[in-house]
Order: C-alpha cells, then structure tokens, then sequence
C-alpha cells in the first residue's frame, strides 16, 4: 500500500504505549512528529526499543524519521492521540485537535472506558474522530482496535484499518458500537479474577497460572470462540448453564485491590504490586518482556488468523447486524 497522504503522522502522547507506537510507526516508513512531554525520556526508550528491533527483528529503521515537536502540526492526515484514562482530559485534547487541524486530518484516540459520543462532544467534525486502541508494545503485537459509531466517517476509519493491515503488520477489527470490547472482556476476566482472591477462593499465583498454563496456551493460537469450535461447544455450553449464575457482578473493585492503589502500590514501576519486586528484578521482567513479544509474535505469524468469508461464518452476520 502506497502511504499517500498519511507518509505522515502527528503523535501525542506520553509513556511506554506512545513510544511503542512511535516505533511502529517508524519502522512502517512514517516521518512521525511527536509531541511529548518527556524528550530526555521517551529519546532514551526509542534508543532501547532500536536496539531490539536490531536483535530480535533483524530491523534497522532510521530514527531520524521521528521529530520531536514543541507545537502541534497541521500538515499530516492522521493525528494519534494516547492519553491517561481520564475523560475530560481527552474530550479537552479533542476539541483542541478539532478546532486546529485541517478539516481532512482523522482524529484518532485510545479509549477503553469512554463512548466515543462522550469524547467528541463539541467538536465541529465530529465525525473524524474514531477511537484506535492498541496493546502494548505496539510495535510487536498484532492488536488493533478502531472504534466507530453512527457518527463516523467509514471511509477515514477504513483508510487507517487499510494502513495498519498493509504498513502496521497488524490484524485489526473495525468496530462501530461507539466503544472498545476489548477493554469489556478483560474487565469481565479480571473481575473475576479479584473475587477470587478476595473472598480467599484462589491466591494471585494461582489466578495468574490458571491463566498463563490454560487460556494463555491457547489464545495465541485460535481466539476463545474458535477454540470452542475446536474442542466442542457443547461442553461448554454445559458449564456456563450452571456457573455463569455463580460468577461475580460486583460493581466496584474489591478492598484490597483499591488498597493497592492507595498505598500507590502501582507495579512494577513503584516496585510492588501483586508482587514485590527489587530493581534487578524489575529490569530482568521488562527484558525478558521484550524479548517474549518478539518470539511469540513469531510463533503467531506462523498459524494467522484466517478469516471466514461472510457465506462460511453465522457470528460474522450476527456481529455485522449488532454493530450497524
């Protein structure tokens, strides 16, 4: 695919995801122009994510294609906006982007628990606006998730799922229910999840083995329908009959799990979180880390996803209708 109009990108954002983005983007063959508010940093984790990409990827992007920018800029058709989970600031980043960039540009933001109404209200083209969640590091990982609603102008959001499926190596699914589904299912699994270890059903080792050594087995390869299909539904249709009255519907997150929070036991980064961690420790996770997303990736490219057509596939049909 020719870039066209979108050889280049405007980033704003800071922290591990918009530097993971910045790489992507770079090594797709965009000039990107980054607004951060962390240079010395995110300067220094580019360096660091270069030097894998030499390792692991056998890659070598030129990093003068990223420039780091002061003001924001009104010459690139897609502006990617990655901010902290906080409604107002990115409804105010919004309408700021709105009211400044050309009327052409695709306003693309990361989303997991707003509607995209509530986060281009008060725009005056509200319909270039789409939601564009990815995983983290988005360098190596295939996810890509593009939100859109009755609002959005199709044919933009389209253009960019084009851009991540042919420059991005990404496998991404173009929603328009207005909101992320991914952040719904991994809010259903941890909520469960924190039940058990609350009310002393499970400790946080084994909730995270049961789900690395079964569910992260498989995943990887076939996605939770798909491996239904393959091993039988039947069974399983017989096990959510009996349990899924018994699962958690807690409306708020358990005690002690909003302890951590308070006690700004925050991961890794703080050094405690589920697990205590010292700083040698921390380095080796985030360098193993790094170096699992190459391997794993690899091991994914080799079964691809392999898409029914609309004629072979019921759920395909059925998901179309939910989402018009």
């Amino acid at each position: 695919m020719e870039m066209g109009n979108y050889k280049k990108v405007m980033l704003v954002g800071n922290g591990m995801l918009a530097c993971s983005i910045a790489i992507n983007l770079l090594r797709a063959g965009h000039i990107v122009f980054w607004k951060t508010d962390e240079d010395g940093l995110t300067e220094r984790s580019v360096l660091e994510h270069l030097k894998d990409l030499r390792t692991y990827d056998h890659s070598r992007p030129d990093q003068s294609g990223i420039e780091y920018i002061q003001e924001y800029r009104n010459d690139t058709a897609l502006a990617i906006v990655i901010t902290e989970e906080d409604e107002m600031m990115k409804k105010n980043l919004i309408k700021l982007l709105d009211g400044f960039l050309d009327r052409k540009t695709t306003i693309a933001v990361n989303t997991e628990s707003f509607f995209l109404s509530s986060l281009y209200a008060g725009c005056r083209y509200p319909d270039r606006v789409i939601g564009l969640n990815w995983a983290l590091p988005a360098h190596t990982t295939a996810f890509l998730e593009l939100i859109t609603d009755g609002v959005s102008d199709l044919e933009k959001a389209g253009l960019v799922k084009t851009l991540a499926e042919n420059c991005w190596r990404k496998d991404p699914y173009l929603l328009r229910c207005g909101y992320s589904i991914r952040a719904r299912l991994m809010a259903a699994i941890i909520r469960e999840a924190l039940f058990l270890v609350e009310h002393g059903f499970a400790s946080v080792d084994d909730i995270d083995r049961a789900n690395r050594n079964d569910a992260g087995y498989y995943l990887p390869f076939a996605g939770n329908c798909r491996y239904m299909d393959l091993m039988g539904t039947y069974a399983y249709g017989v096990v959510m009959k009996d349990l899924n009255g018994e699962l958690s519907t807690a409306g708020k997150v358990p005690v002690f799990f909003d302890k951590l929070i308070q006690e700004e036991k925050l991961g890794m980064d703080k050094q405690e979180g589920f697990y205590g961690y010292t700083r040698a420790e921390v380095e080796s996770w985030k360098a193993k880390s790094r170096k699992f997303s190459y391997e794993i990736r690899k091991v994914m490219d080799k079964y691809p996803f392999g898409y029914l057509t609309r004629d072979q596939s019921v759920q395909t049909l059925s998901t179309e209708k939910v989402n018009e």
